[in-house]
Order: structure tokens, then C-alpha cells, then sequence
């Protein structure tokens, strides 16, 4: 797996926009994306606070 984001990512291809984008529209709800991004933002702010603590992540 590591492979494959690592190739998709040398050839711009944006993999996270790419996910969320194929769970909307097998879900056909935009609201999911949205639900995503809040928790995925969420994740990124709490890791962020326990590095700033100088705690392991």
C-alpha cells in the first residue's frame, strides 16, 4: 500500500481528495465528505496538540 501512495503522490495525484471523492459519489451524499473532513481535521488537531505536549503521537 505504502508503495501505491507513494507512486500516486510522485505523479501528483492527490490520494486523499481522490478517496473522498469516490466515497461521495458511491454514496451519492456530499454530506459524508464533509462528516469526513471534519474528522480527519479533528485527528490532525488532536495529533497536533499531543506533539506540542511532547507527547508520542
Amino acid at each position: 500500500m505504502e508503495v501505491l501512495l507513494r507512486i500516486a503522490e510522485e505523479h501528483g495525484i492527490d490520494v486523499e481528495e481522490l478517496i473522498m471523492n469516490t466515497i461521495r459519489d458511491s454514496v451519492n451524499d456530499s454530506t459524508s465528505t464533509i462528516r469526513l473532513r471534519v474528522e480527519l481535521a479533528e485527528n490532525t488537531y488532536d495529533a497536533m496538540n499531543q506533539l506540542n505536549k511532547g507527547d508520542a503521537v
